[in-house]
């Protein structure tokens, strides 16, 4: 009678972090907002922190709920803002590319 042997195989899988209470600035971009987006559809910010890396004249980072941030991306009027930054997008690379020429 043969001895079995299991190997046991732990999942290292990175698992992504919990979604934070709050989203910055950079957040909302990465996730496809432009400056004429935020200043229009979020006037103004939740909350505010020091910034993690300090320079001089720094300002606070800007803080906007989540829950809020998602809500109007449900909107039609993010929609509307998300298809004119599109439009500019691709005017200005085939602006750059006619100038290139």
């Amino acid at each position: 009678m043969g001895v079995q042997r299991f190997l046991m195989v732990v999942d290292q899988t990175p698992v992504p972090a919990p979604p934070t209470k709050y989203m910055t600035t950079h957040a909302l971009k990465a996730r496809g907002w432009t400056a004429t987006m935020i200043a229009a559809l979020l006037p103004r910010h939740d909350a505010a922190r020091t910034a993690y890396v300090r320079l001089p004249g720094s300002a606070q980072v800007k803080l906007y709920l989540r829950t809020r941030v998602e809500e109007v991306e449900l909107s039609e009027e993010f929609l509307i803002y998300q298809e004119k930054a599109a439009k500019a997008k691709v005017r200005r690379g085939s602006a750059a590319r006619t100038a290139q020429q």
